[in-house]
């Protein structure tokens, strides 16, 4: 009698044992928080960015500029270069008003510290090099009468800068399937803009119209022309959202679109705007830091 319940009791306690067994393995798969081990995961960031455009009229000459072409086209000496290499001399110039950037590469590196299976904290390094261009027109003192000869001449006006973004925010992951989730990032951005160039072209004439200090214009000056450092830092929010694809336990291909709402430090056009990029991100998991 006293074996048999002996061999119950134990019986009751196998039981037991294994219906507990079975949850917590139930538990594991459907919470991947349960047994999180924290980590560090690295990435390369590549894409594409559309910057909001209202900050390429810096480039754009006008005269309430820092970087004005007036230095150039109304100072006597180049004037005689142009009209001499035009043939026409012209009475006054219509500058660009609304200038916009080239769509640009976006590259940059990318560090993500998973606190659990589905939030993080991150930061990221992202790097564009700007360009701008457009026309303006110089209006030509030509023959009064009959005649085919434009009144006009096309010139091209361009600027050039370096951008850098660094981001510091969370995430947060949706899972949709086994190896597929979608993420969400939001965050705070400061960016650092350096101006690397803004000139002017007029037929094969080339002429620098960034600020060089207060000097006069043309051969007879002996003043030093200093290369000032234009840009400065601006700041502003961002949010991003994507797929991230795991190919395996140490790798994801992460596509995704980030947007900013940022002011960039080019004065007067340093207004808060959006900008687009475009980015596919390569991720290393499972760092051991």
């Amino acid at each position: 009698m006293k074996r048999t319940e002996y061999l119950l009791l134990i019986l009751f306690f196998t039981s037991v044992c294994s219906s507990s067994a079975q949850k917590n393995e139930f538990r594991n798969q459907e919470d991947p928080e349960s047994e999180y081990v924290q980590h560090w995961n690295f990435g390369l960031n590549m894409g594409m960015i559309l910057p909001d455009k209202q900050s390429a009229n810096f480039y754009n000459g006008s005269a309430i500029n820092e970087n004005s072409a007036n230095r150039i086209l109304d100072n006597l000496y180049f004037k005689q270069q142009i009209v001499e290499n035009i043939g026409y001399n012209y009475k006054s110039y219509d500058l660009p008003e609304n200038m916009a950037y080239k769509a640009a590469m976006s590259v940059g590196f990318y560090g993500r510290y998973n606190f659990s299976a589905r939030s993080a904290f991150i930061t990221q390094f992202n790097y564009h090099r700007l360009k701008a261009n457009d026309i303006f027109l110089l209006n030509l003192d030509v023959p009064g009468g009959f005649s085919f000869e434009p009144t006009y001449y096309e010139c091209a006006i361009i600027g050039q800068e370096a951008r850098t973004n660094i981001d510091i925010g969370y995430m947060r992951s949706f899972p949709l399937q086994k190896k597929i989730s979608i993420f969400t990032e939001i965050g705070f951005n400061l960016n650092n803009t350096v101006v690397d160039l803004n000139m002017i072209g007029i037929n094969n004439l080339q002429y620098t119209i960034k600020y060089a200090g207060e000097h006069p214009q043309g051969p007879y000056s002996n003043n030093t022309y200093y290369d000032l450092r234009q840009g400065g830092i601006g700041y502003g929010g961002f949010i991003t959202t994507g797929l991230s694809l795991e190919f395996n336990e140490s790798v994801s291909l992460d596509p995704a679109i980030s947007i900013y709402w940022s002011k960039v430090s080019l004065a007067p056009y340093d207004a808060f705007g959006p900008n687009f990029i475009f980015f596919v991100r390569f991720v290393m998991k499972n760092s051991l830091f």
